[in-house]
């Protein structure tokens, strides 16, 4: 005996509008424009966002603060940049410069704060995958007067 299987059209249509809807990739996640990443790292740092700036981490880190350097998880680097802003509370923050290639990105600000007279340096390299532009490194130094 043979089974006979129909699959209805209104069927197909919802299965397709469901992984349509999924987005693309397995993390859903929407591959960012250039500068969609540089209003998030900016926003990020202009309101002490650590959780937002994480968002933008790749898996592993290498996060230099002052002069303290190591590789971080995303985890533990979101972290580490929260108590940097506790420490040090944003006044403001400005892009200064930046050099882009087609899959790097190396951008220079300063991070002005209530707590001291002069702007931190920061310097992030960013690099391009499948889901976008994504923090590799943040390096942070003490600006002299």
């Amino acid at each position: 005996m043979r089974l006979r299987r129909t699959i209805s059209l209104p069927a197909v249509f919802l299965a397709g509008v469901l992984f349509l809807s999924a987005g693309p990739g397995v993390s859903g996640t929407l591959a960012q424009t250039s500068d969609e990443a540089l209003r998030e790292l900016t926003r990020s740092f202009v309101t002490a966002d650590a959780a937002r700036l994480g968002g933008l981490f790749t898996p592993t880190v290498d996060l230099a603060i002052l002069r303290s350097s190591r590789q971080y998880s995303r985890r533990q680097a979101t972290l580490m940049m929260r108590s940097f802003f506790r420490e040090h509370p944003p006044q403001s923050f400005r892009v200064t410069d930046f050099t882009k290639t087609g899959r790097g990105w190396f951008i220079e600000a300063v991070y002005g704060t209530n707590d001291r007279p002069a702007p931190f340096r920061v310097y992030v390299r960013l690099r391009l995958d499948d889901r976008g532009w994504l923090i590799r490194d943040i390096m942070i130094e003490e600006e002299r007067e």
